[in-house]
């Protein structure tokens, strides 16, 4: 009998080693992925700032305005045409 509980307590002994092992193994992934979304949205940040800076920056600049050019093309006077006269008409016999 003394044999089978050793054999117990080496076996709970084995699992909670493996529990602990295994706590340890996912604790360490989860802070190793805590690590890189932080630094991930550290440089989504600075690129949000970035991109705000630009857009302020191109509000504050008056925007430049085309110059008017001055219209050198030449348009065609309409000249008065020659009155149209009418022209008699001979005379029909009757």
């Amino acid at each position: 009998m003394r044999n089978s509980g050793q054999k117990l307590i080496y076996m709970l002994w084995g699992v909670i080693t493996v529990l602990v092992v295994g706590g340890g193994i996912i604790a360490f992934m989860l802070l190793h992925k805590a690590d890189e979304l932080d630094q991930t949205n550290n440089q989504l940040t600075g690129s949000n700032s970035s991109l705000r800076e630009q857009l302020r920056q191109a509000k504050a600049s008056p925007t430049p305005r085309p110059t008017p050019t001055p219209d050198y093309s030449a348009s065609a006077t309409p000249t008065p045409s020659p009155a149209a006269t009418a022209t008699p008409k001979p005379p029909t016999s009757r």
